[in-house]
C-alpha cells in the first residue's frame, strides 16, 4: 500500500494549548505525533472534522512557541464524553516554517521517530 503521507510523523509529547475565542485556553492536551504537515494529540474536549483550531506547543532546543492555524481532518472517541484522538493538518505556521520544522525533525529524531540521545 503506498503510503500518503507528505512527510514523516515523529513521537513527540508535548503540551498543547488551544484558542477558545481568540484567548488560549487552560486545557492542556498531549501530542502523541507530529509531522510538518500535522500533529496528533488526544484531547478531553471533543474536536469535529472540519473544526479550525489554533495551537501553541514548543519544540525542545527551538527558539520560540509555535502557532499553528489547523485543520481537523481525523476525531475518535475512545471514552465516551472524556477522551478523543485528534488529527489535524496544519494551514498556517508562525514561530517556524514548514521546511524549518521537517528539517528540525528530521535532525532531532531517528528513523522510528524516536528522539535522538
Amino acid at each position: 500500500m503506498k503510503e500518503r503521507r507528505k512527510y514523516k510523523r515523529y513521537y513527540l509529547k508535548a503540551l498543547l494549548r488551544v484558542t477558545e475565542g481568540g484567548e488560549y485556553s487552560n486545557v492542556d492536551l498531549e501530542s502523541i505525533n507530529i509531522s510538518a504537515g500535522g500533529i496528533f494529540f488526544r484531547s478531553s474536549t471533543e474536536i469535529l472534522v472540519g473544526d479550525r483550531i489554533s495551537l501553541l506547543f514548543d519544540l525542545p532546543d527551538w527558539h520560540e512557541p509555535i502557532e499553528a492555524g489547523c485543520e481537523a481532518v481525523h476525531s475518535l472517541e475512545t471514552m465516551p464524553g472524556k477522551q478523543y484522538f485528534v488529527g489535524v493538518k496544519f494551514l498556517k505556521l508562525e514561530g517556524i516554517t514548514e521546511t524549518e520544522l521537517d528539517t528540525y525533525l528530521r535532525e532531532h529524531y531517528d528513523e522510528r521517530g524516536n528522539k535522538n540521545s
